[in-house]
């Protein structure tokens, strides 16, 4: 008999009687089974943490003198870095991406429509069974790590939530970030993007490659080079990993180019291995093993396994799931080392990001009948899908991709 797992604990903070009652009846409403605790101060809260562990804590920002939310959020983060973190704010703008970024996972602006906050936690309790390991829960929430998606990520998300945002306020936001700015105009200056001339400025970039774009750049980009300060383990090369990411990105994206779903394409195929990036930076010694694996022969991912339980396919998928990317993006990046006909029964961007890995890793990647063959295409299905013909096409995109040719 499978045993069944315990029902999800959840730490509600706010300090207004009826805000909080009514939340407190919402967070019921999501899941009966849910144990929620209504607390209505930082002392209460910080008290209940010390006292047992929680799944899921939620804080208002704002709580009067004394401790802020935030101050709340960071204790928790330090004492249960497994939970899920989610700020309950009634401003936005740069000062609370500031304030919340460094130890929230996700930001709901008051008044909240209940649906989004139900989404939120039935996101929240999903990732809890895709990742059940405790322990790798708390190496991408540990308050000495990096758990939320970097400050830029944020204040561009929140730019792009206000319908009259303009390219020159997206471009002054990254503009702050030199190094950012750099290698963004470095990437989208690469022949594959094929843009009509060479972009010399952040405005051209975000001009050109549009809003969507680029704000996943930023987070690829800034991810990389946050994780690019840590102690470096032996064997990962953390340039390689972004120049392949890059190089699904884009060939994914042309695999679905005409159909719509080029931008989701490009966006998970920009962020398919921050897994790989969470584990080396967080567990070196285990990630170090891990490479000793891949070494003597060992695929990368089945490496993981044997040493974490799981691959970093699913550690990514966890990480972008807590910060609120799309569901369909974090399921892309959760199946792409899964055999094709589990990844999905239709082609679209999980499909298209799992075969653009494995041709990007090696464009005469072999083409199998046999379902067993996990490290080749499965020749089978792309004939179910209907995209079987289309693989000479490709493996020849994904050589022009990694010469960096205009595509």
């Amino acid at each position: 008999m499978t045993e069944l797992a315990p029902p999800l604990r959840l730490l509600l903070l706010d300090d207004e009687p009826t805000v909080r009652r009514s939340v407190e009846r919402l967070l019921r409403s999501v899941e009966p089974s849910w144990e929620v605790l209504a607390v209505g101060t930082a002392e209460e809260a910080v008290s209940a943490l010390e006292a047992g562990g929680f799944d899921i804590v939620i804080s208002d920002l704002n709580l009067g003198a004394g401790m802020s939310g935030a101050d709340v959020l960071a204790f928790a983060q330090e004492r249960n870095p497994d939970a899920v973190r989610l700020v309950l704010s009634g401003s936005a703008g740069p000062e609370t991406s500031s304030r919340t970024v460094p130890t929230a996972h996700m930001v709901l602006a008051k008044p909240f429509d209940s649906r989004v906050l139900k989404e939120h936690l039935a996101r929240a309790a999903e990732l809890r069974r895709l990742l059940s390991d405790a322990r790798l829960r708390g190496l991408v929430g540990a308050s000495n790590r990096l758990p939320s998606a970097p400050r830029l990520f944020h204040e561009v998300v929140t730019a792009l939530a206000n319908p009259r945002c303009a390219v020159e306020d997206v471009a002054a936001l990254v503009e702050r970030d030199v190094a950012l700015s750099a290698q963004l105009i470095r990437l989208v200056s690469s022949a594959f993007f094929a843009l009509p001339q060479r972009v010399r400025t952040v405005r051209g970039a975000v001009a050109f490659l549009g809003f969507n774009t680029v704000k996943t750049l930023v987070l690829g980009v800034s991810i990389v080079e946050q994780f690019r300060a840590r102690p470096a383990v032996r064997g990962f090369d953390i340039d390689r990993l972004q120049a392949h990411s890059l190089e699904t990105a884009v060939t994914a994206r042309e695999m679905l180019r005409g159909t719509g779903g080029g931008d989701e394409a490009f966006s998970a195929g920009m962020l398919h291995d921050v897994g790989q990036l969470l584990l080396a930076a967080r567990a070196p010694e285990e990630y170090s093993d891990v490479l000793i694996r891949t070494r003597e022969g060992q695929r990368l991912e089945l490496a993981e396994r044997a040493i974490f339980g799981v691959d970093h396919a699913v550690v990514g998928a966890y990480l972008l799931g807590i910060w609120g990317l799309p569901q369909p993006l974090v399921s892309a990046v959760a199946r792409h080392h899964l055999p094709e006909r589990e990844v999905s029964e239709r082609f679209g961007s999980a499909l298209a990001v799992a075969m653009a890995n494995k041709l990007c890793h090696d464009p005469d990647t072999p083409a199998s009948d046999d379902p067993g063959e996990q490290a080749h295409i499965d020749l089978a299905h792309a004939r179910a899908v209907g995209v079987a013909s289309s693989l000479p096409g490709w493996r020849e995109l994904a050589r022009r991709v990694a010469r960096n040719e205009e595509i």
